[in-house]
């Protein structure tokens, strides 16, 4: 077995960056959904959750958003990667900047498209 000189690859210790089709799929896997069980749950078609997993197709803002609030994931993380900071609410309007939607909710989900 050869041994890898990780000082001389010079990928070695970088992240690696993961496609908004990627976070769709990583959205859908860590709710524990199956494509028809996501179509099932958000109202988004079969087609078109195979079509932006798959990376032929971005996401609309809807189906974006959909897939955020049945997944339980940020909207701003499928789109962007980047975690959302929790924040205090807007002093002014007393609300919070970010809704979340709880993994509660979508296990919620989960179990009503199940039963």
């Amino acid at each position: 077995m050869a041994k890898v000189n990780v000082f001389m690859n010079p990928e070695a210790g970088q992240i690696p960056e993961w496609t908004i089709f990627d976070r769709l799929r990583k959205a859908r896997e860590w709710a524990g959904f199956e494509q028809s069980e996501l179509a099932a749950a958000s109202g988004i078609s079969r087609a078109t959750i195979s079509s932006a997993e798959n990376g032929h197709r971005a996401p609309s803002p809807m189906t974006s958003r959909l897939w955020a609030l049945a997944t339980g994931v940020p909207e701003s993380w499928i789109l962007t990667g980047v975690v959302p900071v929790e924040e205090g609410p807007d002093p002014v309007t007393h609300r919070y900047p970010n809704p979340v939607v709880s993994i509660d909710f979508a296990r919620s989900v989960r179990e009503l498209v199940s039963a």
